[in-house]
């Protein structure tokens, strides 16, 4: 009879890790499209981080014989993305500065660090996403810049520098056996680096559809969000359609 309960909790406990999987996965979908990027982009994209997630790349051998490496899909794919956005000046670096050191500070204070690595519980690490989410609204308003890049570049630069290098000198007054390896990224695509960035991208997405629902003056142009056309448009389109019929331009 034991045995039965056993494997009936084992079974209720992979259905709920099945299911907060598949929530999570057609979340990174999602955030991509926030971002602009075709389906077949999405899925080269998705693959390449789930195959390179527990690729490490050394960095650096601190004391102790303590390696730190990096992920391939956990850590350096954002970053990549993050960094394309920038040379291509889909972002820009004023507009990122200031939203990038409060997500490092948020990032920073809803991480803490175990026996098991950098860790943080719900929802406190949907809080750094969201406030980058805000700022990057607010910030992309009066320029010419997208919200979801702005938004994607300053939480995943945050992430890496306070959830996981800010934390470095607690994680070395730690006991470690010689050898051992510290990754940054470590967790693939269910690491904070790689999905807070998206969940950012998200809610900026998601606070500007919330904005614009109430009827917008600007430019002395009204608009209201009702007229808009909302058959199959992704994200991006929905956003751009905004802004076309807002601000009377075309990217």
């Amino acid at each position: 009879m034991q045995n039965v309960s056993n494997e009936f909790f084992f079974m209720i406990q992979y259905l709920v890790y099945l299911i907060f999987a598949m929530i999570i996965l057609a979340l990174i979908g999602k955030g991509y499209e926030a971002l602009g990027m075709k389906r077949s982009e999405i899925s080269t994209i998705f693959f390449l981080s789930l195959i390179l997630s527990f690729i490490y790349i050394p960095i650096v051998t601190l004391n102790g014989g303590i390696i730190l490496a990096i992920s391939i899909g956990g850590a350096l794919i954002p970053l990549y993305i993050s960094w394309r956005f920038l040379r291509r000046g889909v972002v820009s670096s004023s507009h990122l500065l200031p939203i990038f050191i409060i997500a490092t500070i948020l990032s920073y204070m809803v991480t803490q660090v175990t026996k098991y690595g950098i860790v943080s519980i719900f929802p406190l690490y949907l809080i750094p996403p969201f406030i980058t989410g805000l700022l990057s609204y607010f910030s992309a308003v009066a320029s010419d810049k997208r919200i979801a890049p702005l938004a994607y570049a300053s939480q995943t630069f945050g992430a890496i520098l306070g959830a996981d290098i800010l934390h470095l000198p607690e994680i070395l007054s730690m006991k470690f056996e010689p050898n051992t390896v510290l990754v940054i990224g470590g967790a693939g695509v269910f690491d904070m680096i790689y999905l807070s960035g998206l969940f950012a991208a998200l809610f900026s997405v998601g606070i500007a559809r919330a904005m614009r629902k109430r009827e917008i003056e600007l430019e002395g142009f009204s608009i209201k969000v009702k007229d808009i056309r909302r058959t199959e448009d992704t994200f991006i389109e929905y956003e751009r359609t905004l802004e076309e019929r807002i601000l009377g331009r075309r990217r």
